[in-house]
């Protein structure tokens, strides 16, 4: 009986520690909008939203969070905190000369100071609707 009951007590101790101590999901806020460069809509690219600074209070290494742009609107998930935006559109373009026709090339149109480069900012703290005319 006594090897039962401490049975019990180490399967319930490791179940704890299985369920209880595992990383939990950030909390992440939806962020939505529209993105235009010089006026008109952007049709395919992608939004970024990078931690600034890279790092989370603890020390730790942060991805960024962001998503696809599709005829000029972007929706995602976003941690809080403020982030660099970076916004990229790709253009088809024509395969140049010695180029094997078929491929189909695209390019980003999007200058640095809004993608590699950028000073665009935005503070998350809740649900967000933020358009971007570049």
């Amino acid at each position: 009986m006594r090897k039962i009951a401490l049975m019990v007590v180490f399967c319930a101790a490791a179940l704890s520690m299985v369920v209880g101590c595992g990383p939990r999901e950030e909390k992440r806020f939806s962020v939505s909008g529209t993105v235009k460069f010089e006026g008109k809509p952007i049709e395919n690219g992608s939004i970024s939203f990078v931690p600034e600074g890279g790092r989370s209070a603890d020390g730790k290494l942060l991805s960024p969070d962001g998503g696809a742009i599709e005829n000029g609107s972007y929706a995602c998930r976003v941690r809080p905190g403020k982030m660099i935006v970076q916004v990229t559109g790709a253009k088809r373009v024509k395969p140049q000369k010695g180029d094997d026709p078929t491929l189909i090339l695209y390019e980003d149109f999007i200058p640095a100071e809004f993608n590699t480069e950028s000073t665009l900012t935005i503070e998350i703290s809740g649900d967000t609707q933020k358009n971007f005319d570049l």
